[in-house]
């Protein structure tokens, strides 16, 4: 009995314990939806560099019905720059299979993150509360589905920033992303004691917060006071875009030239290296008074030039003119001019034609209406008083546009007149007129004339005749004209030119081994135009002296592209070519047969054929020579148009368009991707043919043969124009 009680009372315990573990399990199905929903932090990239501005999106995943929450707490990451990117429009929900299953997903937030320091980031847990719908209980009697909050929270997300390369270059001042670099100045020259305002501008994409401007030492002669920055960002969800501007007062306390060549460098996660740029300036300042110091802006500290350096080239450059004259639009308006005034000529020879013939046409058609008449009577008559009226009033309509309301004797004279037609033969055409006048109301006298002697047919004819004899209106002036505007668009030419004091400043920053500030004057005087060989060789030479050799084999062969035969720029481009082992551009025969062809020389010829040519057609449109000279002026004309194409070939094939340098080197990819398969690796001055352009990648001929892609920024181009 008693076990049966001991029996009874477990059996009774263990349905009381499964009873309770149903309602526990119910229960929590309520408060967390069956684990339906879930919140996931989805950032952007799994890698990051210290600086690099990457994407986090908090995730909600969900089955069932759930409901936005309506406050989110403040994301805080430790050693971080957090921002959240406001969404202007609602969350558009999608699907995601996870461990083969479909959940619906909506962004709830999205937040930029830029970590400040190297090593482990953690996205925190983050708690939000949902509200979802969850199906009614067991014992619910009504079965009623029920609306309660969840709370959900996310695991925490940590993953690694490396920290940016060393060494760091010395314009390097934090930017991570990609930037563009400009140096502006508000005036290039400024007198003594007085100020420039020198604004610096980076902008781009990157963490544009922590951006800050490289320190610069100025020249001594140039003081300068606090810099002032403002700043402007817009958070996208592709990042931060934006940009820093930077603006400082400098003052001149000392007369010079001061070149200033200022870099900012900043770092390219993407291609995960170091980018410098750099952007020049060149303030001149002037002491205006009379004790003013000559020498303030050479006074630099002697220093014994090494003995490797290259002298300076002292051949005088041309700084008047800024192209050849076989480039200039002068030379070209010259070729044009001959073949717009043989065509004027002719049209203005055509249209005369046309003019004699539609002037004549009128008299023609009177005279031989006159013609008829007079097989009836020579005579004028009152019968035929009307019909001479109406032939003399269609001449003067055909030839003067006369029309019927101007039909009287006192607007003909005026009109005569102005056609410079002799008074004598005007009062005989008025007398006729009047006699006309007075037949057509008299009785019908055969043959007389009221109050008048007998006027005859023939004369009639004569009076007409004269007149058209003696109409001459001055049409010819046109002509002289056009000739004149032909002549005035010839001299309005205005040949562009450079202070020699720049240049000389340039030479004196050399000889006292200042090669960057010489550098940033020789580079500003190109950039004005003014471009000549003996200016691209000393850059080059500056180039050398700085240890870059790209650029200097460039400059050397621009030297070369305007005068191919340049001794000085081969010589240095032969032994800096040796002394890198590099190896030299293959030339073809024809490259080097047009090497020796002078350009101005062949520029002359041509115009003097095509003007010749041009001459000789214009004296026969206008003098009618014989046909033999016509055919000699056509063939003139063709051999001056074939030499400017001849010359247009020599001029391409000696600027060589096709021919970059090597000026850093570089690796050269199978396709245009960093993370293609690398196929050679490209030395610094190293010359290629460069055949396409994609999306900041070139593909490049090697000397080899091969075709390979390099990035655009690695290579520049040796035409001078």
């Amino acid at each position: 009995m008693i076990q049966k009680e001991i029996f009874s009372m477990y059996i009774y315990r263990f349905a009381f314990l499964l009873w309770m573990v149903v309602l526990c399990t119910f229960s929590a199905i309520g408060q967390n939806g069956g684990g339906k929903a879930f919140l996931r932090w989805v950032p952007s990239q799994k890698s990051v560099y210290q600086g690099e501005v990457f994407v986090v999106k908090l995730q909600l995943y969900y089955e069932g019905n759930v409901s936005s929450p309506e406050i989110f707490p403040k994301l805080s990451v430790a050693n971080s720059w957090v921002e959240e990117i406001k969404q202007s429009q609602k969350p558009v929900p999608f699907q995601e299979q996870i461990n083969g299953k479909t959940y619906g997903v909506v962004v709830l937030k999205k937040y930029l993150v830029i970590p400040q320091k190297s090593g482990t980031l953690t996205l925190p847990a983050y708690p939000v509360t949902i509200k979802v719908t969850v199906a009614p209980k067991p014992d619910d009697f009504f079965q009623v589905e029920q609306t309660v909050d969840q709370l959900l929270t996310t695991s925490e997300l940590s993953f690694s920033v490396k920290s940016l390369p060393e060494p760091k270059p010395a314009t390097f001042s934090g930017a991570v992303g990609k930037f563009s670099w400009n140096v502006l100045s508000d005036k290039d020259s400024l007198i003594l004691q007085n100020p420039v305002l020198i604004t610096y501008k980076i902008a781009g994409v990157g963490n544009i917060p922590f951006v800050s401007l490289p320190l610069y030492t100025l020249p001594t002669g140039l003081e300068g006071f606090e810099i002032k920055s403002t700043e402007e960002q817009f958070l996208t969800e592709k990042g931060l875009s934006g940009g820093k501007i930077f603006t400082q007062t400098i003052v001149g306390e000392q007369a010079g030239i001061y070149p200033l060549s200022l870099g900012f460098t900043y770092f390219d996660p993407s291609q995960e290296k170091y980018v410098s740029l750099t952007d020049s300036l060149l303030i001149t300042v002037r002491d205006t008074t009379q004790k003013a110091r000559s020498q303030t802006s050479t006074e630099l500290p002697d220093r014994k030039i090494s003995d490797k350096g290259l002298p300076w080239d002292t051949q005088q450059p041309n700084l008047s003119h800024t192209l050849p004259f076989w480039r200039s639009d002068l030379y070209w308006l010259l070729c044009v001019l001959p073949f717009g005034v043989v065509i004027l000529v002719w049209g203005y020879s055509q249209w005369d034609a046309y003019q004699k013939r539609s002037i004549h046409y009128p008299l023609q058609k009177a005279v031989k209406a006159l013609q008829h008449l007079k097989k009836k009577g020579n005579s004028l008559s009152t019968e035929t008083a009307k019909e001479i009226e109406t032939i003399v009033f269609s001449y003067f309509s055909g030839r003067y546009q006369l029309e019927v309301a101007d039909w009287h004797p006192e607007y003909i004279n005026q009109l005569l007149e102005s056609y410079k037609v002799s008074k004598t033969v005007r009062e005989e055409l008025s007398f006729l007129l009047k006699t006309c006048t007075q037949l057509r109301f008299a009785k019908p006298v055969t043959g007389q004339v009221v109050g008048s002697s007998e006027i005859t047919v023939e004369q009639i004819m004569q009076i007409l005749k004269q007149i058209e004899k003696q109409s001459k209106p001055d049409n010819r002036k046109e002509l002289a004209i056009g000739f004149v505007l032909m002549l005035w668009v010839i001299g309005s030419s205005l040949l562009a030119a450079i202070p020699e004091s720049q240049y000389r400043q340039a030479e004196t920053y050399y000889q006292k081994q200042q090669f960057d500030s010489s550098i940033t004057i020789l580079n500003h005087i190109v950039k004005q135009g003014n471009k000549d060989k003996v200016v691209y060789s000393n850059l080059a030479n500056c180039y050398v002296q700085t240890g870059k050799t790209g650029l200097a084999i460039a400059n050397y062969e621009k030297a070369k592209g305007i005068e191919p035969m340049y001794s000085a720029a081969i010589h240095n481009l032969d032994q800096l070519r040796k002394k890198k082992n590099l190896i030299p551009p293959v030339e073809s025969p024809w490259q080097q047969a047009v090497a020796l062809v002078n350009l101005n020389l062949m520029a002359g010829v041509s115009l003097g054929l095509i003007w010749l040519g041009a001459g000789i057609i214009l004296l026969y449109i206008l003098s009618n020579i014989r046909r033999q000279w016509r055919i000699i002026g056509y063939v003139c004309v063709i051999l001056g148009i074939l030499s400017v194409v001849f010359l247009r070939q020599v001029e391409v094939s000696r600027l060589r368009k096709d021919m970059y340098i090597v000026i850093a080197s570089t690796k050269g990819y199978y396709a245009p991707n960093i993370k293609a398969r690398e196929l050679v690796q490209l030395p610094e001055g190293a010359a290629v043919s460069r055949e396409d352009l994609f999306s900041g990648w070139a593909k490049v001929r090697i000397p080899d043969g091969r075709k390979v892609w390099v990035n655009q920024q690695y290579i520049t181009g040796v035409t001078p124009y």
